[in-house]
């Protein structure tokens, strides 16, 4: 029997880890991409994005959720990240890039709107961002911008979509340098830098006021570069590969990084053997003798990775879906309330539990939440449940990355899994209600295809294919080896409708509940054979006599 509260909050939405749960009634289609992300210290710190907005559309028989940009959001943390405050700006659509020279100056850039037209955005802060205000530049010199780069108080640098601006006292003034669309930047005085065209090398030795060729990898478009001083550099981009120079980008080496053929999308060195990198499937790797070797390290997320900032031994990456980690060395933790996608959960009882997610993810925790330990199992599984047959053997069932039925295997509390053999159709749900007794399930066509094991999950059999036309089946609760109920988001007619099922033989044959509203279901949980709650899109419902009848009751829970 699963905890409501914790389905509304697990089968939604991505779930906050970093201080216990944050129960939410609904998900919000609000969400963060960061973009960027700067520490000064090792305590002060400032990240950048934009809030987004998701709106499902129906595309002839698929629903997809394309999203805009709708906010710049900048965050900022005095304590390494324990608390952050956030700080959304009306008039701007999307930060892309931050730079602070201290704990009080800074600046970031984006992009802002002017009626339905776009147009660059640079503000600064003299006082740690508790503030801020708007530089003055030269009108139409871009419709964004996305990477800014100062040296000292004094001397910077902004590139965006067309130009590029530089300012010598400090963005009081900002004269516009004809300059092809830019990415990353990185000057190391005040005259000599380097910039990123389309994946390309430019050099400059005169402030930005003429660029020369320097490097185009025909098999890579280069993202980031990290300069030490005037002649040891590196950069990464699209492929799992790794440019340095020794001789200020006269020449450039090219090393293979070995670590899964993945883009990255920004890379600091701290000397000339250490440097991290991040990017795609929340992937962050750490060299220690220069790029010859990479360490891959778990961080907790698929999500892709856009920034990656480093101080003393802590370090932080932020990216889409406002993902937002570091690490002191021993391992990493979220610090925002945003994180990977969380799909299902169980408590044994009221400090031991377990949460299964995408990317391959378990989570499990001994003290009622208040800390978690993170195990990815196959960061290209996706798990949609969690079933705690008792307090040794656990089971996470999804699918794999070929849409084929997953199960997952624990007798060891965690230490150890293995894979169970299943056929069938993609498993949604996973059910204990003794150590011998179990239930999983999926859609296979239109029936929903029911197992069940008697042995504690040594073996599973076909007891049911519930032809129903079901077309989302979520989750199903029972309260005895007899008595048990389903909920789907899709019913009779496939379209944006919920049903609960019911079974009194063990899940040999299912009866369907009358339910009178017309709302998607995604969780359900029954406290005895009588009373119980579903939750679903906009809708929560009870019931108080096992929903016989016209037994289930709705309340809407939207806005």
């Amino acid at each position: 029997m699963k905890n409501l509260i914790l389905i509304i909050s697990i089968l939604l939405i991505p779930v906050i880890l970093f201080s216990g749960w944050e129960v939410q009634r609904e998900p919000s289609p609000h969400q963060v991409h960061f973009q960027g992300i700067d520490f000064v210290d090792s305590l002060h710190g400032w990240v950048v994005g934009g809030r987004y907005h998701m709106t499902p559309v129906y595309y002839g028989g698929y629903t997809g959720r394309p999203w805009t940009f709708q906010r710049g959001v900048i965050g900022k943390t005095p304590d390494g990240g324990a608390s952050w405050g956030i700080t959304e700006i009306d008039s701007s659509i999307c930060f892309y890039d931050v730079q602070f020279l201290d704990t009080l100056r800074g600046w970031v850039v984006g992009n802002s709107r002017y009626g339905s037209d776009w147009y660059g955005l640079i503000l600064k802060t003299q006082d740690g961002g508790d503030t801020w205000e708007k530089d003055s530049f030269p009108v139409n010199s871009n419709k964004s911008f996305v990477a800014v780069d100062f040296v000292d108080t004094l001397n910077g640098w902004v590139t965006g979509d067309t130009k590029l601006l530089h300012t010598i006292d400090g963005g009081i003034n900002w004269e516009i340098i004809p300059f092809s669309y830019g990415g990353d930047l990185e000057f190391v005085s005040p005259s000599e830098g380097w910039g990123i065209v389309i994946g390309v090398i430019y050099h400059t030795t005169d402030a930005g006021t003429t660029w020369s060729f320097q490097f185009n990898p025909s098999s890579m478009d280069i993202k980031s570069l990290s300069f030490l001083d005037s002649l040891r550099g590196f950069g990464v981009g699209t492929k799992d590969t790794l440019i340095f120079t020794t001789t200020g980008g006269d020449t450039w080496s090219v090393r293979g990084m070995n670590t899964g053929n993945l883009p990255y999308y920004d890379v600091i060195f701290l000397d000339t053997l250490m440097g991290y990198a991040c990017g795609e499937c929340g992937v962050v790797v750490k060299t220690t003798d220069g790029g010859v070797t990479w360490e891959r390290m778990w961080v907790g997320t698929n999500s892709r990775l856009m920034s990656i900032s480093v101080k003393d031994d802590k370090v932080w990456s932020c990216g889409e879906w406002t993902t937002l980690s570091h690490s002191s060395g021993s391992g990493w933790e979220f610090q925002l309330p945003w994180s990977n996608w969380l799909r299902g959960v169980q408590f044994l009882d009221s400090l031991n539990g377990w949460i299964a997610g995408e990317g391959g993810m378990v989570l499990h925790t001994t003290d009622g939440g208040d800390s978690w330990e993170v195990k990815e199992l196959s960061e290209s599984d996706e798990f949609r449940d969690i079933g705690v047959r008792d307090s040794l053997t656990v089971f996470a069932v999804g699918r794999d990355k070929n849409d084929q039925p997953l199960m997952w295997r624990t007798t060891d509390v965690g230490n150890s899994w293995e894979k169970v053999s299943i056929g069938g159709p993609f498993i949604r749900a996973i059910e204990f209600v003794d150590t011998l007794y179990g239930w999983t399930g999926g859609i296979d066509g239109d029936c929903v295809r029911i197992y069940r094991t008697t042995d504690g999950g040594n073996s599973w059999n076909v007891i049911a294919n519930v032809d129903s036309f079901v077309t989302e089946f979520h989750d199903f609760d029972f309260v005895d080896r007899n008595r048990g109920w389903f909920v789907e988001a899709h019913g009779y007619s496939k379209e944006t409708s919920g049903t609960i099922w019911v079974t009194t033989d063990g899940g040999v044959s299912w009866d369907w509940q009358q339910t009178t509203f017309n709302k998607p279901l995604y969780g359900i949980s029954m406290w005895d054979s009588l009373i119980g709650c579903s939750c679903g899109k906009d809708v929560l419902l009870w019931t108080t006599n096992g929903g016989v009848g016209l037994g289930w009751n709705k309340e809407d829970t939207a806005g």
